[in-house]
Protein backbone atom coordinates (compact mmCIF):
# COMPACT_ATOMS: atom_id res chain seq x y z
CA UNK A 1 0.00 0.00 0.00
CA UNK A 2 2.74 2.46 0.98
CA UNK A 3 4.82 1.48 -2.06
CA UNK A 4 1.83 2.08 -4.33
CA UNK A 5 1.37 5.54 -2.81
CA UNK A 6 5.05 6.40 -3.35
CA UNK A 7 4.91 5.14 -6.94
CA UNK A 8 1.77 7.18 -7.59
CA UNK A 9 3.34 10.34 -6.18
CA UNK A 10 6.46 9.81 -8.30
CA UNK A 11 4.35 9.22 -11.40
CA UNK A 12 2.42 12.45 -10.72
CA UNK A 13 5.68 14.35 -10.23
CA UNK A 14 7.11 13.08 -13.49
CA UNK A 15 3.87 13.84 -15.32
CA UNK A 16 3.83 17.44 -14.07
CA UNK A 17 7.51 17.82 -14.92
CA UNK A 18 6.93 16.56 -18.46
CA UNK A 19 3.98 18.96 -18.84
CA UNK A 20 6.12 21.87 -17.66
CA UNK A 21 8.95 20.87 -20.00
CA UNK A 22 6.65 20.69 -23.02
CA UNK A 23 5.18 24.08 -22.14
CA UNK A 24 8.64 25.62 -21.80
CA UNK A 25 9.81 24.03 -25.05
CA UNK A 26 6.85 25.57 -26.89
CA UNK A 27 7.46 28.97 -25.27
CA UNK A 28 11.18 28.99 -26.01
CA UNK A 29 10.68 27.71 -29.55
CA UNK A 30 8.48 30.77 -30.20
CA UNK A 31 10.81 33.21 -28.46
CA UNK A 32 14.44 32.18 -28.87
CA UNK A 33 14.63 32.80 -32.64
CA UNK A 34 13.48 36.39 -32.01
CA UNK A 35 16.32 37.26 -29.63
CA UNK A 36 18.63 38.53 -32.38
CA UNK A 37 15.81 40.74 -33.71
CA UNK A 38 15.16 42.05 -30.19
CA UNK A 39 18.84 42.95 -29.71
CA UNK A 40 18.72 44.79 -33.04
CA UNK A 41 15.71 46.79 -31.84
CA UNK A 42 17.54 47.70 -28.64
CA UNK A 43 20.49 48.97 -30.67
CA UNK A 44 18.11 50.97 -32.88
CA UNK A 45 16.34 52.78 -30.03
CA UNK A 46 19.45 53.41 -27.92
CA UNK A 47 20.07 56.87 -29.51
CA UNK A 48 16.49 57.84 -28.60
CA UNK A 49 17.11 56.84 -24.99
CA UNK A 50 20.36 58.85 -24.94
CA UNK A 51 18.62 61.95 -26.28
CA UNK A 52 15.77 61.61 -23.77
CA UNK A 53 18.27 61.37 -20.93
CA UNK A 54 20.08 64.49 -22.12
CA UNK A 55 16.83 66.48 -22.34
CA UNK A 56 15.77 65.24 -18.88
CA UNK A 57 19.07 66.36 -17.36
CA UNK A 58 18.87 69.80 -18.97
CA UNK A 59 15.25 70.20 -17.86
CA UNK A 60 16.16 69.37 -14.26
CA UNK A 61 19.13 71.76 -14.31
CA UNK A 62 17.40 74.68 -16.02
CA UNK A 63 13.84 74.37 -14.65
CA UNK A 64 14.07 73.19 -11.06
CA UNK A 65 11.99 76.19 -9.95
CA UNK A 66 9.25 75.19 -12.41
CA UNK A 67 9.33 71.67 -11.01
CA UNK A 68 8.46 73.04 -7.56
CA UNK A 69 5.60 75.08 -9.01
CA UNK A 70 4.24 71.97 -10.72
CA UNK A 71 4.21 69.87 -7.56
CA UNK A 72 0.42 69.41 -7.50
CA UNK A 73 -0.05 68.73 -11.24
CA UNK A 74 2.81 66.23 -11.10
CA UNK A 75 1.05 64.45 -8.23
CA UNK A 76 -2.49 64.49 -9.65
CA UNK A 77 -2.02 64.94 -13.38
CA UNK A 78 -4.60 67.76 -13.27
CA UNK A 79 -4.21 71.44 -14.07
CA UNK A 80 -6.71 73.04 -11.72
CA UNK A 81 -7.27 76.26 -9.79
CA UNK A 82 -9.52 76.78 -6.79
CA UNK A 83 -11.17 79.86 -5.32
CA UNK A 84 -12.84 80.20 -1.94
CA UNK A 85 -16.46 81.31 -2.31
CA UNK A 86 -17.75 81.10 1.25
CA UNK A 87 -16.52 82.73 4.45
CA UNK A 88 -19.24 81.27 6.61
CA UNK A 89 -18.00 79.43 9.68
CA UNK A 90 -19.81 77.47 12.36
CA UNK A 91 -16.91 77.17 14.73
CA UNK A 92 -13.50 78.56 15.48
CA UNK A 93 -11.59 75.54 14.15
CA UNK A 94 -13.90 74.43 11.38
CA UNK A 95 -12.04 73.09 8.34
CA UNK A 96 -12.99 74.23 4.85
CA UNK A 97 -15.10 71.81 2.83
CA UNK A 98 -15.26 71.37 -0.95
CA UNK A 99 -18.52 73.35 -0.89
CA UNK A 100 -16.48 76.40 0.15
CA UNK A 101 -14.60 76.43 -3.16
CA UNK A 102 -15.17 76.71 -6.86
CA UNK A 103 -12.78 74.89 -9.17
CA UNK A 104 -11.51 75.81 -12.61
CA UNK A 105 -10.15 72.85 -14.57
CA UNK A 106 -7.73 73.73 -17.35
CA UNK A 107 -7.16 70.10 -18.36
CA UNK A 108 -4.69 67.33 -17.70
CA UNK A 109 -0.91 67.50 -17.66
CA UNK A 110 0.87 64.78 -19.62
CA UNK A 111 4.43 63.68 -19.05
CA UNK A 112 4.92 63.51 -15.29
CA UNK A 113 7.99 61.34 -15.92
CA UNK A 114 9.76 64.50 -17.11
CA UNK A 115 9.68 65.75 -13.50
CA UNK A 116 10.35 62.66 -11.40
CA UNK A 117 13.46 62.47 -9.23
CA UNK A 118 15.23 59.78 -11.23
CA UNK A 119 14.70 58.95 -14.89
CA UNK A 120 17.44 57.11 -16.74
CA UNK A 121 16.18 55.64 -20.03
CA UNK A 122 19.68 54.49 -21.02
CA UNK A 123 19.88 52.34 -17.88
CA UNK A 124 16.31 51.13 -18.44
CA UNK A 125 17.29 49.91 -21.90
CA UNK A 126 20.55 48.39 -20.66
CA UNK A 127 18.51 46.31 -18.22
CA UNK A 128 16.66 44.77 -21.16
CA UNK A 129 19.90 43.96 -22.94
CA UNK A 130 21.40 42.32 -19.83
CA UNK A 131 18.52 39.86 -19.72
CA UNK A 132 19.09 38.89 -23.36
CA UNK A 133 22.87 38.98 -23.32
CA UNK A 134 24.33 35.50 -23.70
CA UNK A 135 21.21 33.89 -25.10
CA UNK A 136 21.89 32.02 -28.29
CA UNK A 137 21.39 33.50 -31.75
CA UNK A 138 20.51 31.06 -34.51
CA UNK A 139 20.91 31.07 -38.26
CA UNK A 140 18.13 28.53 -38.86
CA UNK A 141 15.48 26.39 -37.19
CA UNK A 142 17.74 23.34 -36.99
CA UNK A 143 20.22 25.22 -34.79
CA UNK A 144 17.40 26.42 -32.54
CA UNK A 145 16.01 22.89 -32.16
CA UNK A 146 19.44 21.49 -31.31
CA UNK A 147 19.92 24.22 -28.72
CA UNK A 148 16.55 23.59 -27.04
CA UNK A 149 17.22 19.86 -26.96
CA UNK A 150 20.49 20.52 -25.10
CA UNK A 151 18.85 22.44 -22.25
CA UNK A 152 17.98 20.91 -18.92
CA UNK A 153 14.66 21.74 -17.30
CA UNK A 154 16.36 24.16 -14.92
CA UNK A 155 18.10 25.89 -17.84
CA UNK A 156 14.76 26.20 -19.62
CA UNK A 157 13.23 27.77 -16.52
CA UNK A 158 16.10 30.27 -16.26
CA UNK A 159 15.88 31.16 -19.96
CA UNK A 160 12.12 31.62 -19.68
CA UNK A 161 12.60 33.86 -16.65
CA UNK A 162 15.12 36.03 -18.48
CA UNK A 163 12.86 36.42 -21.50
CA UNK A 164 9.96 37.41 -19.24
CA UNK A 165 12.14 39.95 -17.43
CA UNK A 166 13.29 41.36 -20.79
CA UNK A 167 9.68 41.79 -21.96
CA UNK A 168 8.67 43.50 -18.74
CA UNK A 169 11.73 45.78 -18.65
CA UNK A 170 11.22 46.84 -22.27
CA UNK A 171 7.51 47.53 -21.72
CA UNK A 172 8.46 49.73 -18.77
CA UNK A 173 11.16 51.49 -20.80
CA UNK A 174 8.76 52.16 -23.67
CA UNK A 175 5.90 53.37 -21.45
CA UNK A 176 8.14 55.75 -19.50
CA UNK A 177 9.75 57.10 -22.67
CA UNK A 178 6.33 57.69 -24.23
CA UNK A 179 5.17 59.53 -21.11
CA UNK A 180 8.35 61.62 -20.97
CA UNK A 181 8.07 62.72 -24.61
CA UNK A 182 4.36 63.48 -24.21
CA UNK A 183 5.26 66.35 -21.89
CA UNK A 184 6.73 68.23 -24.85
CA UNK A 185 3.64 67.92 -27.05
CA UNK A 186 2.58 71.40 -28.10
CA UNK A 187 -0.97 71.00 -26.77
CA UNK A 188 0.32 69.93 -23.36
CA UNK A 189 2.70 72.90 -23.19
CA UNK A 190 -0.17 75.24 -24.15
CA UNK A 191 -2.35 73.86 -21.34
CA UNK A 192 0.49 74.38 -18.87
CA UNK A 193 0.96 77.93 -20.06
CA UNK A 194 -2.79 78.60 -19.77
CA UNK A 195 -2.78 77.18 -16.24
CA UNK A 196 0.25 79.21 -15.17
CA UNK A 197 -1.21 82.47 -16.50
CA UNK A 198 -4.80 82.03 -15.36
CA UNK A 199 -6.12 84.90 -13.18
CA UNK A 200 -6.35 82.49 -10.23
CA UNK A 201 -2.77 81.26 -10.64
CA UNK A 202 -0.11 81.95 -8.04
CA UNK A 203 2.52 80.22 -10.19
CA UNK A 204 3.24 82.65 -12.99
CA UNK A 205 5.57 81.49 -15.73
CA UNK A 206 5.63 81.34 -19.51
CA UNK A 207 6.11 78.11 -21.41
CA UNK A 208 5.90 77.57 -25.18
CA UNK A 209 7.23 75.54 -28.08
CA UNK A 210 9.17 77.44 -30.72
CA UNK A 211 10.47 76.35 -34.11
CA UNK A 212 10.06 73.14 -36.06
CA UNK A 213 12.18 70.13 -36.96
CA UNK A 214 15.79 70.38 -35.84
CA UNK A 215 15.14 73.95 -34.65
CA UNK A 216 12.35 72.99 -32.27
CA UNK A 217 12.78 73.98 -28.63
CA UNK A 218 10.95 74.46 -25.35
CA UNK A 219 11.16 78.03 -24.07
CA UNK A 220 10.54 78.68 -20.37
CA UNK A 221 10.46 82.14 -18.81
CA UNK A 222 10.30 82.57 -15.05
CA UNK A 223 11.48 85.25 -12.60
CA UNK A 224 13.20 87.23 -15.34
CA UNK A 225 15.15 84.23 -16.61
CA UNK A 226 14.70 82.47 -19.96
CA UNK A 227 15.66 78.85 -20.61
CA UNK A 228 15.66 77.20 -24.01
CA UNK A 229 15.73 73.40 -24.30
CA UNK A 230 16.47 71.94 -27.77
CA UNK A 231 14.02 69.18 -28.76
CA UNK A 232 15.49 67.05 -31.52
CA UNK A 233 13.14 65.13 -33.86
CA UNK A 234 14.68 61.83 -32.74
CA UNK A 235 12.63 62.08 -29.55
CA UNK A 236 9.50 61.40 -31.60
CA UNK A 237 10.92 58.31 -33.31
CA UNK A 238 8.62 55.31 -33.50
CA UNK A 239 9.59 52.75 -30.86
CA UNK A 240 8.89 49.18 -32.04
CA UNK A 241 7.46 46.49 -29.78
CA UNK A 242 9.80 43.76 -28.56
CA UNK A 243 8.29 40.48 -29.70
CA UNK A 244 9.76 37.70 -27.59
Amino acid sequence: CCADKVNLEEANRLFKQEQEQRKLEDELWNSIPSVSVAVGIIDMVRPVASEALQVFQILRKECEDIRRLLKEPIRTGKLRHSQRISNATNGLNEEDSLEDYTFVDIGEMSGAVAWINEYHPVSDLARVFRELDGLQFFQNETEALDYLASLSLDQMRETSRRLLNARRAYSRFKARLFDFVSFFDEENIQRLNDWANHPLSNQKFEMRIEGMGIGRSLVVQYAGQTSRLPLKPILWSEIPDLKL
